[in-house]
């Protein structure tokens, strides 16, 4: 009598383990994203470097390390310190209290993306105003009069709102800036954009040529820079394999007022340093990879020195960004992914923010009503 119950109990063991295993996994295969030309090609090694780039590399690994973003000393040693420990210089220079350091938006900054198939039912979103009133963007507001956003779709619960969908069958993307659902008025954001042939294209947006009305605009997009975070965001499936196969889009704390460079078409920068938007990075050939232990940080690095970085947005922190697990997660996988290492730590400390290169800027551009073309 009692075999019998024992192997009951043993085969309910079996299935809540099985359970507890699986609870992080996808809750379906998710296809591939798209691999636009812009993000997809390779940096060649004899790219020009920018005649600034060891200020510019200088900046962004301050900014990183959660430093003064022209600090005059190494602050890395500090990180790994009790603040106690710190040396005069270190104290003045090494904490920023505007600035978090590095990290990676997985979150509620991590932009949610939803696949529509062919037949997802169509819905409008509506551009508001601060006051709740329509905004004045007639060629905008047209891109979304019909966009197929999956039923119980939900942004990023942060205050940005992101949301994006891709729909492969007509290889067009939508993203949302400030995105929620009215009961009454159905989905509203502040801002947008939308990008037909996306895996063809430089992943920029472009005023499409001739007059009124327009198909796409250059002003158009989520991130300050007008370069969407879809093609740059670092994907699970990626993580999960260990290669990351495209460049990467980066938020960076301070960047120069007034003036970007292709392929950004816009900027929100305010201050005084040097990094523009849409200035580009890349991993130096010569560095080792595969001295990084943490699998996540190795597949983001060897992904920066094959395609490179792109500045693409302001942020609070120097910040890669990640796709939103909760469209395709029943529960967190960063845990897993990330090996339980604390993520702004790792990517603090065994990033090498030193062995960056700045890219030669093709062209620097300061009229937000114009295209900054190549």
């Amino acid at each position: 009598m009692r075999l019998p119950l024992l192997i009951a109990a043993a085969l309910m063991a079996l299935t809540i383990c099985l359970i507890l295993l699986t609870r992080s996994q996808p809750s379906s295969a998710a296809p591939p994203y798209f691999s636009s030309s812009f993000f997809g090609i390779r940096v060649d090694q004899s790219v020009a470097l920018a005649s600034d780039g060891e200020r510019l590399v200088g900046e962004l690994r301050n900014m990183a390390l959660g430093a003064r973003w022209n600090s005059p000393i190494d602050c890395l040693p500090a990180v790994g310190k009790s603040r106690a420990s710190w040396t005069p210089d270190e104290r003045q220079w090494c904490d920023d209290p505007t600035i978090s350091g590095a990290g990676v938006n997985r979150n509620e900054f991590a932009p949610p993306v939803y696949l529509a198939a062919p037949d997802t039912r169509t819905v409008r979103v509506l551009f508001v105003r601060w006051d709740g009133l329509p905004k004045d963007v007639p060629d905008l507001q047209r891109a979304f009069k019909e966009v197929p956003i999956p039923p119980g779709a939900q942004p990023a619960t942060g205050s940005d709102g992101t949301l994006i969908v891709y729909q492969a069958s007509t290889d067009t993307m939508w993203e949302l800036w400030k995105a929620r659902r009215d009961p009454q008025r159905g989905w509203l954001a502040d801002w947008g954009g939308r990008m037909r042939n996306v895996s063809t294209r430089d992943a920029y947006y472009q005023t499409t040529p001739g007059t009124p009305p327009y198909d796409e605009q250059h002003f158009w997009g989520g991130p300050s820079a007008r370069i969407p975070n879809l093609p740059g965001l670092i994907q699970l499936s990626e993580l999960e394999q260990g290669v990351i196969g495209h460049g990467l889009v980066l938020a960076v704390p301070k960047t120069k007022e007034g003036i970007w460079t292709h392929p950004a078409q816009g900027t929100d920068g305010s201050g005084p340093s040097a990094i523009m938007q849409g200035q580009r990075f890349r991993l130096a050939p010569w560095f080792d990879t595969g001295r990084i232990g943490n699998r996540a940080v190795r597949a983001i690095a060897e992904a920066a020195q094959t395609y490179g970085l792109v500045v693409n947005n302001g942020s609070g922190a120097v910040s890669l960004m990640q796709e939103n697990w909760r469209p395709r997660y029943t529960s967190d996988p960063n845990p897993r992914l990330w090996q339980g290492d604390n993520v702004s730590f790792v990517m603090k400390t065994h990033f090498p923010w030193h062995a960056l290169q700045a890219l030669a800027r093709p062209r620097t551009c300061r009229d937000p009503a114009k295209p900054c073309l190549p």
